[in-house]
């Protein structure tokens, strides 16, 4: 027997509202309305923008002394630390926020004008952001201009079940992606390694959130966002999820899907700092009530925004045929 699922893909909220929770309006027509977000199961990553930046970034700062960039200012301290300009000097400064902590392993050289984060794990409450300037004289406020060096991949979760069953979405997890690389920055972002590979630390990333709580019902929206390591190859990465369903009827079922996708404004099969990847699936309720074999392959289709941006992105549908 044949059996498809059909996932849909649409557009992702503007940054100003993407860590609101919106709770859909339940039937009139239920004769119990009960609220299916049973703790908050909407798990958000903490973005940074320029109202909530505030002054606990970081800062190097070098000045340029015979010929070399030798002169110390600020050595990654808080951006409230006292230092005076030096009359006729040239300055070029290095700024991040990781989080609302101070990260060690960063250095900045100033020749270059490049900072370096070794070994990065992304933290979804820590949106790493960071900023260069060039040749900068005088006595006037720096100008930073932050840039995000992450990736955000939102998995959203639907179902047609009726009011009278409950559905739990749990361990959920991507499967095979970079989840260490170190990134440098010049106005630029680069991750080495930006693939996972052998050798390379690939431990994936788990939806925590999700599991054993993440219960969806009819035309309630389940969703968690992870900020990762930007990279290519996201057609050999899978995402895995279980869905258990109770109520009138039972039944249980492993989900499994590769994660490509072919944005036309972006590099195929790529997250790319800056851009949400939204993944939405409609799980079916026949696919996990019917299905003798408690296997059933999707196919994820994304829709993609940079996060400062807040005009719609693509909507993309598709309906997919899977084996019995």
């Amino acid at each position: 027997m044949k059996k498809s699922l059909f996932v849909l893909g649409v557009a992702v909220a503007a940054l100003a509202s993407c860590t609101q929770n919106e709770v859909l309006e339940v039937a009139e027509n239920r004769a119990i309305g009960f609220d299916a977000f049973v703790n908050n199961q909407t798990k958000a990553v903490s973005e940074v923008t320029s109202e909530t930046i505030g002054t606990d970034f970081y800062v190097f700062g070098n000045y340029e002394t015979e010929n070399s960039w030798t002169g110390q200012a600020f050595n990654n301290e808080i951006s409230t630390a006292e230092y005076y300009w030096k009359t006729g000097q040239t300055y070029r400064f290095g700024a991040y926020k990781d989080g609302d902590e101070k990260n060690g392993a960063v250095t900045f050289d100033a020749a270059t004008q490049t900072l370096t984060f070794p070994n990065y794990t992304p933290k979804d409450e820590k949106d790493l952001i960071a900023a260069v300037t060039g040749d900068v004289t005088g006595t006037n406020a720096v100008g930073l201009t932050f840039n995000h060096l992450l990736s955000q991949v939102k998995l959203t979760f639907k179902t047609d079940a009726a009011a009278v069953y409950n559905m739990t979405i749990s361990n959920v997890k991507i499967n095979g992606a970079l989840s260490q690389s170190t990134a440098t920055y010049n106005g630029t972002v680069t991750w080495n390694p930006s693939v996972a590979t052998t050798g390379t630390t690939n431990g994936g990333y788990s939806y925590d959130g999700l599991t054993n709580s993440g219960v969806i019902s009819a035309e309630v929206i389940s969703e968690q966002s992870k900020l990762v390591i930007p990279q290519s190859g996201t057609d050999a990465l899978t995402v895995t999820f279980t869905a258990k369903i109770s109520g009138e009827a039972n039944g249980t079922a492993e989900f499994t899907a590769d994660l490509s996708h072919s944005i036309s404004s972006l590099d195929a099969n790529t997250w790319t700092n800056g851009y949400r990847y939204n993944y939405i699936a409609n799980v079916e309720l026949s696919k996990v009530i019917e299905n003798p074999e408690g296997k059933v392959q999707i196919t994820f289709i994304p829709t993609v925004e940079e996060w400062e941006d807040a005009s719609t992105g693509e909507d993309l549908t598709v309906s997919e045929s899977v084996g019995e």
